[in-house]
């Protein structure tokens, strides 16, 4: 998709049983910044996506 090489994985979080945090089934939060909104640490614009298995 036109842009796509502009998005950088900022972080992903895994489920944890032991530290209490559970996203979905199992799943993961992944956060997804432009890297010139990076590079201005505009982190507004942000996104987040859950992945559940």
């Amino acid at each position: 998709m036109p842009g796509a090489t502009e998005w950088q994985l900022l972080f992903q979080l895994d489920s944890d049983d032991n530290a209490t945090m559970m996203w979905g089934d199992m799943g993961r939060l992944y956060f997804w910044c432009r890297e010139s909104d990076i590079q201005a640490q505009n982190f507004d614009q942000a996104w987040m996506i859950l992945q559940c298995s």
